[in-house]
């Protein structure tokens, strides 16, 4: 018994050995072509990179061309060719099983080091998503996004008219400034967008609808945004779509604001959008850019704040660019939405060119800050270990006070926040009257091709018999005649245009009276004396040597509002106020020990200035009067006085009189005087025609 299972398990091991035989390529063709047995596989390192699979499965293999043998596909031959390429290998271990020793048929059933079909698959695909994810990042700055107010939640009628419209402007600044996309906002664009957006959430999504979206506005992707008043304030909601697949690719909420200012104001909901959008599609914001969406740039190093400028300048000269190439193309187009935006872009670009030259002069002043801070490195090793504690524990102090202060300030900022209220409600209320205005035109241009139409069946009738003349010609009396029946064509169809025209100004009648006279009441409003701090971004001071001759510190204050420099002022900072000592008098003192100590002070305060540390702040007083409506978006300011605040005490430590009255006229201008539109110029030919009885042109 035990014979028998011993010779039964060498038979075993001889068929299993023969069953996977390795073979040297060399000698394979003959091995395959000798073999007898219908049950053998086989196994050799071969080189596939000549191998070609036919659609009815059949192989053919250079290893093979000098033998009679058939190579069939005993596994999943899918995309075979792209497996063995990503591979990366020229020789594979191949395993080929007899299928049929006749036509010495074999199949090659396994292909080691290459991937199988499933994994291919799901390579192919994470190749896909990241090569999509690619282009769509790329796209994100290349393609145009349209920034479209969708929709406002229990807003006022006369908030939901202005404020959208300022959380718009501000998202596609954001959006050009900060995430490095180009924009477009488009009023009748945005119409047509929103009713395309509204048809396609209303039934199944076409994709041919989703393609039209981005055809209309040449974008392929927009922002819908949502505002919502709450119990406790304001909030803004943001989608970023693909308009070409309807793929929502990120969306963003915004917390409360107790002020709708604060959603588009620094720091506010605005920014806190940008910041999670940014995160969300994956695009990369420098961390100077992050730390002024988040906090401002009031806590900026001079460093930071000169690369700050660096980069504005570098980004205005990137808008500019893009404006200049979008007049260029608007330039050769009549169409009226054309000339809007080009009168659109040619404010945004006049007010870019204000900014630019802000920066210009802001980077002057952070340059000199820049070298003096060079000059105070050299004089370090001279200072002594007690000095220079001495500073560095005022630093920190003042740091830290800094941070709280700074809280309750940008809080308070000054009166820019409202002046831009006023003026977008001005610009909410100019485009509420351009719709009436356009929408007049419409009833106009078929008032007139209408008018015409009749004109010309009028003109073209042919003369009755009693018209008619001896020589067969129309009398005088008949052309006459004819005439005053084209008048009376004419009077009897402009009644209706001009009710037409009433009844869509009749339709925004409470909504225009209540804005204008939200303006009128903020107009008022703003004679308020108000208080701008330097630990806001709106106040920028920065210091220069000292003065011996006028014992105190040279210090450069601007005023901005929203890039723009408005004021800008040079006074002394005293010693006495920095310090609390009084200056000693450098004629009649002759202890050095008290003029040691003056300079040691001296030096250890321009130390703390060059270098940025807040140890003290500035507060400016001044009032604005807006001025009338024939001196459009133009806002007289009176500057009052300036005081200097110790950061750690709290205590006012110098205050200065100014008595400074300039004008400024913010950009772009809204005009709200009245102008002649196309009713009222149609009014005017109307009561020419039936006072004169003549219609000329028609």
């Amino acid at each position: 018994m035990k014979k028998h299972i011993a010779i039964l398990s060498v038979f075993l091991f001889m068929m299993t050995a023969f069953a996977q035989t390795s073979v040297d390529a060399k000698k394979l063709g003959k091995t395959l072509e000798s073999n007898k047995d219908g049950s053998a596989v086989f196994v050799s390192e071969v080189d596939l990179s000549g191998m070609a699979v036919a659609d009815d499965g059949k192989i053919a293999l250079p290893l093979f061309a000098k033998n009679k043998i058939v190579l069939v596909s005993g596994m999943d031959m899918t995309c075979i060719h792209e497996r063995i390429a990503f591979a990366n290998k020229k020789k594979f271990e191949v395993t080929f099983e007899t299928k049929n020793l006749a036509p010495k048929t074999y199949a090659i059933t396994k292909i080691d080091g290459i991937e199988s079909f499933a994994e291919y698959s799901r390579r192919i695909e994470k190749e896909a998503k990241y090569k999509l994810g690619v282009e769509r990042a790329e796209n994100l700055k290349k393609m145009p996004v349209q920034v479209v107010n969708q929709e406002v939640v229990n807003i006022t009628s006369t908030e939901a008219a202005w404020l959208p419209g300022q959380i718009q402007d501000k998202l596609k600044s954001n959006l050009q400034e900060y995430l490095g996309m180009k924009t477009v906002v488009d009023a009748k664009s945005e119409d047509a967008l929103k009713k395309l957006q509204a048809q396609s959430e209303s039934a199944a999504r076409d994709e041919n609808t989703a393609i039209e979206l981005g055809k209309i506005i040449n974008a392929k992707f927009a922002v819908f945004t949502k505002v919502r008043k709450t119990v406790k304030g304001y909030t803004i909601s943001a989608d970023f779509t693909d308009l070409t697949t309807g793929e929502q690719l990120a969306s963003a909420v915004s917390k409360e604001y107790t002020q709708p200012e604060y959603l588009y104001g620094p720091t506010g909901g605005v920014d806190e959008i940008t910041l999670s959008l940014a995160s969300k599609l994956g695009i990369a914001i420098s961390d100077l850019n992050k730390n002024l969406l988040a906090s401002g740039s009031a806590s900026f190093t001079v460093d930071e704040q000169l690369a700050l400028a660096k980069q504005n300048e570098e980004q205005y000269k990137k808008l500019m660019s893009q404006y200049d190439s979008e007049l260029a193309k608007l330039s050769v187009s009549n169409d009226l939405s054309a000339v809007e935006n080009k009168r659109k872009i040619e404010a945004e670009k006049a007010l870019l060119v204000e900014k630019q030259n802000s920066e210009r002069k802001r980077q002057e002043e952070l340059r000199l800050q820049k070298e003096r801070e060079a000059e105070d490195a050299k004089l370090e090793a001279e200072r002594s270990v007690a000095l220079k504690t001495q500073r560095d524990k005022m630093a920190k102090e003042a740091a830290a006070k800094a941070a709280e202060v700074r809280k309750l300030k940008m809080s308070k900022q000054g009166v820019f926040g409202q002046i831009n209220v006023i003026e977008s409600k001005k610009k909410a209320l100019l485009e509420i009257r351009g719709s009436v205005e356009a929408r007049c035109q419409e009833l106009f241009l078929q008032f007139k091709k209408d008018v015409a139409t009749e004109v010309e069946r009028i003109r073209s009738k042919p003369y009755s018999t009693v018209e008619l003349g001896i020589d067969g010609k129309p009398t005088e009396v008949a052309k006459e005649r004819r005439e005053k029946v084209i008048i009376k064509a004419y009077l009897d169809s402009a009644p209706k245009f001009f009710s037409d025209c009433e009844g869509i100004k009749a339709s925004t009648r409470a909504q225009d009276s209540a804005l204008l006279a939200e303006i009128r009441a903020d107009q008022k409003a703003l004679s308020t004396m108000r208080t701008v701090s330097s630990m806001g971004d709106e106040l920028k001071v920065s210091f220069g040597a000292y003065d011996v001759s006028q014992n105190g510190w040279v210090a450069y204050l601007s005023l901005y509002s929203e890039g723009v420099l408005l004021y800008t002022d040079t006074f002394i900072v005293g010693y006495d106020a920095v310090s609390g000592r009084i200056a000693p008098d450098m004629k009649t003192e002759l202890n050095d020990a008290v003029i040691a100590e003056y300079s040691n002070n001296v030096d250890m305060y321009n130390s703390l200035f060059t270098r940025g540390d807040p140890i003290v702040y500035f507060e400016i007083d001044y009032a604005v009067s807006a001025q009338g409506d024939e001196k459009p978006s133009t806002y007289s300011f009176s500057f009052n006085r300036i005081r200097v605040i110790n950061t750690v005490s709290g205590k006012i430590m110098q205050t200065s009189a100014l008595s400074k009255t300039l004008a400024r006229t913010m950009k772009p201008e809204q005009d709200l005087r009245i102008f002649d539109g196309v009713e009222e110029s149609e009014r005017a030919e109307f009561n020419r025609i039936y006072e004169n009885k003549m219609i000329l042109g028609w």
